[in-house]
């Protein structure tokens, strides 16, 4: 082979190499030509909603009116006795635990209530929780007699920031008579209860509940109410002392005459020097429109108490299962307040 012969293969193969680089280059011979396919793009996930809380209702506001009755200290530092009767100012509950409330007994009354109770006193005039009064504790009260202690009291409180006494609920128809004593009562009422607020001047005892209606009062028969009596003496010349005492009321039911019997027995006292007067009252009230209405009443074992007296009440669920009401009698021995709630039938 010459050179130039030798020239012109080296050539070819130079010009095969470089189609086939090319071929290379552009992805394999024959087909179409392909790219890399872009990677997907990742699907975008929402943002999980924040969830709104559900408000919690707002509680229903019930009014209820109240038979009341208190002492209060007069511009000259003397003691006044309130006459009991009906209020003019309610007493309004609501409870987060019964926000659909209607009714006095859709609450449970255990702590958890808010209450406006204002316009105790007739003498002061002042205002009890003219603001709302939220649960502060439970107590217990004690009852001495003679050293022993046959009876203890327990009691919710609710305070108010514009008052520094505490609204007080005696629980006085779960008083427990210690071993020894007496049964435990243990009637606590479903319909109505107690209230109290107590300042150094002044004290003042509630009954608020669901009232009977005056139709609903029977017209015939008779019942025999049973329960504790809860208040409060101030004996002439000395200190005052809460005291608890055994309350039973025989209700006789006959149209325009009907009318009730009632004997309360003190013995025990909220005191640490063992001291108090055993008390009896006896008094008899008339029923006019499903009220009491005082006609007699007498203390004895004070001496002369009784210068003046007067019982106000109602009966309370929609049967008149129970009756609730406040008194309060003086004389020279001092005075005397007290509430109750009692239930027939025991």
């Amino acid at each position: 082979m010459t050179l130039s012969h030798r020239s012109i293969g080296i050539f070819k193969r130079g010009l095969m190499l470089t189609a086939s680089l090319a071929i290379a280059a552009c992805g394999g011979g024959g087909g179409e030509a392909s790219t890399s396919a872009p990677a997907p793009a990742q699907a975008s996930v929402p943002a999980s909603p924040i969830a709104t809380p559900t408000p919690a209702p707002i509680p229903n506001a019930l009014s209820f009116t109240t038979v009341e009755v208190g002492v209060d200290t007069d511009a000259s530092g003397v003691l006044q006795m309130s006459i009991p009767a009906e209020s003019s100012s309610p007493i309004i509950v609501s409870d987060p635990h019964a926000p659909a409330a209607t009714r006095f007994e859709d609450f449970r009354l255990d702590g958890n209530e808010t209450i406006r109770a204002s316009g105790f006193g007739s003498h002061s005039g002042i205002s009890i929780s003219a603001s709302p009064a939220t649960y502060q504790a439970s107590s217990v009260l004690r009852f001495t007699q003679m050293g022993t202690l046959p009876r203890q009291m327990p009691v919710l409180l609710w305070t108010s920031p514009s008052d520094s006494e505490p609204l007080a609920m005696p629980l006085a128809e779960i008083v427990e008579k210690l071993p020894g004593t007496s049964s435990t009562t243990g009637m606590l009422p479903k319909h109505a209860r107690l209230l109290e607020v107590g300042s150094p001047n002044f004290r003042g005892i509630r009954v608020f509940g669901s009232n009977t209606l005056t139709s609903s009062v029977p017209e015939k028969g008779s019942s025999r109410y049973v329960g504790e009596l809860f208040g409060t003496v101030y004996p002439t010349g000395e200190a005052p002392s809460r005291l608890v005492g055994d309350c039973v009321l025989n209700v006789y039911f006959d149209g325009a005459q009907s009318h009730v019997t009632g004997l309360i027995k003190f013995s025990q006292y909220e005191r640490t020097d063992n001291r108090g007067t055993a008390l009896t009252i006896d008094f008899v009230a008339d029923i006019v429109r499903g009220k009491l209405v005082t006609r007699s009443i007498q203390v004895t074992g004070t001496g002369n108490m009784v210068q003046y007296g007067a019982v106000a009440g109602s009966f309370y669920g929609d049967d008149a299962s129970e009756l609730g009401f406040t008194i309060s009698a003086r004389g020279p021995s001092g005075i005397l307040i007290g509430g109750a709630i009692l239930g027939s039938g025991h």
